[in-house]
């Protein structure tokens, strides 16, 4: 729609005051604006039309046609409900022409960017931390954010400076580092100082930089400064605790294998004192299984994580120990690992693990048939599903001889319900037994009666 034109004649009183002005031309583009038509408009006068009328329209145009000034204006009406951008000169005595646009739409865009922008500076203003906007050139070009008056930030101090500009080139390399980084189109999050806070202050700043976009492309960046002081001095008192903690763990895991030392130990001084003791296998069988337990301890203690122990150590260190134990494993030669080196078994899981392992081996050994002078065994371990890990431990006879270790049977059933897993001994082609189990399914201790 083009530029309204129209004039006009003020119209007095009796006083000589003006009161009103008459409409005496007008091109179309001031009907289709206001929807008149010319024969309803022309020759009547302003309050004719509009009885409401503000009188500002009066007083806008009136010095114009008496003292010859031009005004240039823009004015909503609420009699005819639109903004108007005005052009008024004089044309000849006690006449006045104007030129004028409706404006109404840019207006309410406006004043919904107005909004925005209010909402927007209301949020950023409410927040602890420094928001910031910079060119493509590094210099800053906005602030908000109530860190700005705590800590005493002036923004004449930084608009339109780079960092360098405002003294701070001892954090100018880390700050070209990630300005480069976010106009590359990366989100930056670093410890950079872009305020001299830890100078003045004494405080960890953490700056976020994100790229702006327009049509596509990267047109300045926006950061967030924040205040992390207090967040490291949590982290700082969280790591000691956890040191602590280390150590604790450290001493009573030391103690607990100490403790198993001495209780074999024990049992080897007695069953040296007691020659005639009537069940001098029982009492070794019982000090192999605390073997078996000390070995997780052992594992740990080498571990560079204080919860957990590496699958593949535990089965190595158990099969070490049983070449060892002679009364307990005869005949036993060699048994070949191979498990994967990445599978951590929580402390919870590996001692009945350690149990149940040594429960088979134990089992595999003493019912062996007689004429194996040597047994060669194999384990493996590996993982079918996530979660869950399968051990299985194949020797190379299809029979055995002998009852099984009653005691080791309702062993091995209380451990692997304890872990809720399952185990089963296979015959068929190469006999093995196998153990399946999640790895973070340990349960309460089942023991047996």
């Amino acid at each position: 729609m083009g530029e309204a034109f129209a004039l006009h004649e003020l119209v007095f009183s009796p006083s000589g005051v003006p009161v009103d002005y008459r409409f005496l031309d007008a091109n179309p583009a001031f009907f289709d604006i206001l929807h008149l038509t010319r024969e309803g408009v022309i020759g009547k006068t302003a309050l004719q039309l509009w009885p409401d009328l503000e009188p500002l329209w009066l007083s806008r145009y009136a010095p114009v046609a008496q003292k010859g000034e031009e005004a240039i204006f823009e004015e909503y009406s609420n009699t005819l409900g639109k903004w108007f951008k005005v052009r008024a000169f004089n044309a000849g005595p006690h006449r006045f022409a104007v030129l004028f646009q409706d404006v109404s739409e840019r207006k309410r865009t406006e004043e919904c960017l107005d909004e925005e922008e209010a909402r927007f500076k209301a949020i950023v203003n409410s927040m602890e931390d420094i928001v910031f906007t910079m060119d493509l050139e590094g210099r800053y070009t906005t602030f908000y954010g109530r860190a700005l008056q705590k800590y005493g930030i002036h923004e004449a101090d930084y608009l339109g400076k780079t960092i360098d500009e405002v003294g701070l080139s001892a954090a100018s390399a880390e700050h070209r580092m990630a300005v480069s980084r976010a106009l590359r189109g990366e989100r930056s999050v670093h410890e950079c100082d872009f305020f001299g806070l830890a100078s003045r202050h004494g405080v960890a700043v953490q700056t976020v930089l994100t790229p702006m976009y327009r049509s596509g492309r990267i047109v300045g960046l926006v950061g967030v400064g924040r205040d992390i002081t207090e967040q490291r001095m949590n982290e700082e008192k969280l790591r000691s605790l956890l040191e602590e903690k280390t150590v604790l763990l450290q001493e009573v895991q030391h103690r607990v294998k100490n403790n198993l030392q001495i209780i074999i130990s024990l049992i080897q001084l007695h069953l040296i004192a007691a020659s005639d003791l009537s069940c001098p296998v029982f009492m070794k069988t019982l000090q192999s299984r605390i073997y078996a337990i000390a070995s997780v301890y052992d594992v740990l203690s080498a571990s560079t994580v204080n919860d957990r122990v590496s699958l593949a150590a535990l089965l190595r260190t158990l099969s070490a120990f049983c070449y060892t134990l002679t009364d307990i494993f005869p005949r036993l030669s060699d048994i070949q690992i191979e498990a994967e080196e990445d599978t951590q078994l929580p402390m919870q899981t590996a001692i009945p693990v350690a149990l149940v392992v040594h429960e088979c081996i134990l089992d595999v050994v003493q019912r062996a048939p007689k004429e194996r002078r040597e047994l060669f065994l194999s384990i493996t371990s590996g993982s079918p599903e996530k979660g869950r890990c399968r051990i299985e431990l194949a020797h190379p006879f299809k029979k055995t001889e002998g009852p099984a270790d009653e005691v080791g049977a309702m062993l091995l059933q209380g451990l692997v319900e304890q872990i809720r897993g399952s185990i089963t001994e296979v015959l068929e082609n190469q006999p093995h037994w196998v153990f399946d189990f999640p790895i973070e399914g340990a349960g309460k201790p089942i023991y047996p009666t």
